[in-house]
């Protein structure tokens, strides 16, 4: 078996060890369990060199790290006083846990989170989250929007009071997490995410109105919790929002009732509004000024959310963070969106010719980013004679088949004008592929199931010629390969 078969078996072995363990049903489990907090498996970096002194394809997971932004300000509209916020169109008081269902647009800025198995195609309900801005809904990180890598798979739901209609999902673009958040300690529970295109306030999909610094929640204060978890701690989902009534407690009192809270949180209650799991990042709205305030994020669930003595819900009080939003909301919306930017869109057949050009794959809609299915679609690269063509993705890409079967379902292929070539499939957080040729094909297939996912985002480049690889550098490579596998 020569050298070259050997290096490609070796990847293929690789490749499927990461892919294979990148199940979100594992994540759904842990969710149920509510002991575990979702993590990508996919931690490891990998290399790959194929066709000896022609293609290197390199690819690895990168880690999101959010920053603290220091010097930033901005004045975020929709505060009570502005009228621009906070207009249900018709609101009627029910118990969340086994009460009546929330009239239609009656909380229209309520969202659901969900995260995407591409495996299935199926859409798993997370927790929930309130739109505050056209692109910006803001949660919880506790089981909600915080882990590594969530951006890709996450998606937002909104108008809609059905927990499973999924009528309208929105691609999230970017998530930040209050960055004094923990797995292991209370408090910093807030998250932004940020949505991949801008949605149109309608009747039913509309923002609410966010607490200055001032207006804190108050004690005996009447607010609504909404929300589509079940009524019991293993007990189904509520298919459709429902809406409760709670009064904020004094300290003094949470403590006797069994909740304890930390600097940044108020605890709640009433009949029948004990938040169970599934309720994370619910948002409870108190009204001011004719218009609702967001006052509160449900920051995880009660220890006994049903039954004779259930405990009051814990959530994180909004106005603590009016700086860190508004500093957050801003450098969100000054983000680049290279990602999901419509102008990258480049018709099938195209030669490309211009170096530092980007190509993204074909998309259904706008809405998810998702690819159409039976797609086949072919780009020509050219680069002037003498120069190298480098490809490299410039944002997280998944193409639902994995290496482990062999791209048999969607994938990316690269291919020289002698045949050699090499494909990308699977969930791949970062990759690159480089050749000392000046001519490329690249091509991108679906197939006809309902797999699909958001595709891919490159970056095409034209260099002065790589260094030719030697065989001592593959068998090298090799050796590091072994070297892998007998530490597993």
């Amino acid at each position: 078996m020569g050298l070259i078969s050997l290096v490609a078996i070796a990847v293929l072995l690789l490749a499927g060890r990461i892919h294979a363990s990148d199940k979100l049903s594992q994540s759904y489990i842990s969710k149920l369990g509510h002991e575990v907090q979702w993590k990508h498996s996919t931690t490891e970096m990998k290399e790959r060199v194929e066709k000896q002194d022609i293609l290197e394809i390199r690819t690895e997971n990168r880690p999101i790290i959010n920053e603290p932004i220091e010097g930033a300000s901005m004045s975020i509209t929709g505060r009570a006083n502005e009228g621009q916020c906070g207009q249900p169109v018709s609101r009627v008081q029910s118990k969340i846990n086994g009460g009546q269902n929330a009239d239609q647009a009656s909380w229209p800025w309520h969202a659901g989170v969900y995260r995407y198995d591409s495996s299935s195609g199926e859409y798993n309900f997370w927790c929930s989250a309130a739109l505050i801005r056209p692109n910006i809904v803001i949660g919880a990180a506790e089981t909600c929007l915080a882990g590594t890598d969530i951006a890709f798979i996450t998606y937002i739901s909104l108008g809609s009071q059905y927990v499973n209609s999924q009528s309208r999902l929105f691609a999230v673009q970017d998530i930040v997490c209050h960055e004094g958040y923990s797995v292991d300690a209370d408090g910093f529970d807030i998250c932004l995410a940020k949505l991949a295109s801008s949605v149109a306030y309608t009747y039913n999909v509309k923002p609410v109105c966010l607490p200055s610094a001032s207006q804190y929640p108050e004690e005996n204060e009447s607010c609504v919790m909404t929300g589509w978890g079940p009524s019991s701690h293993d007990g189904p989902l509520s298919p459709t929002l429902k809406e409760a009534p709670v009064r904020i407690l004094s300290a003094g009192d949470c403590r006797n009732a069994g909740t304890r809270t930390t600097w940044d949180q108020f605890c709640a209650g009433g009949t029948g509004a004990y938040p169970c799991i599934f309720d994370e990042g619910n948002p409870v709205v108190c009204q001011e000024n004719n218009a609702y305030v967001l006052k509160g994020i449900t920051s995880g669930h009660s220890t006994n959310c049903s039954g004779t003595n259930p405990t009051p819900g814990r959530f994180t009080n909004v106005s603590d963070y009016d700086g860190w939003i508004s500093n957050h909301v801003s450098r969100l919306e000054d983000e680049s969106n290279t990602c999901y930017d419509p102008s990258t869109f480049i018709s099938c057949g195209s030669k490309i010719t211009r170096s530092n050009t980007i190509l993204r794959s074909p998309v259904s809609n706008q809405d998810t980013w998702h690819y159409p299915r039976s797609t086949i679609c072919e780009w020509y690269v050219e680069a002037p004679a003498g120069k190298d063509i480098r490809v490299i993705s410039m944002c997280d890409s998944e193409i639902t088949s994995s290496f482990r079967d062999y791209c048999y379902g969607d994938y990316l292929s690269f291919t020289l004008d002698d045949g050699q070539s090499t494909d990308v499939c699977g969930a791949n957080y970062w990759f690159s592929v480089n050749t000392t040729a000046n001519k490329m094909t690249i091509k991108f297939r679906s197939n006809s199931d309902d797999l699909v996912a958001r595709g891919f985002v490159v970056k095409i480049s034209f260099g002065g010629g790589m260094i030719a690889l030697s065989s001592a550098t593959l068998i090298t490579f090799l050796c590091l390969l072994a070297n892998y596998f007998m530490h597993l």
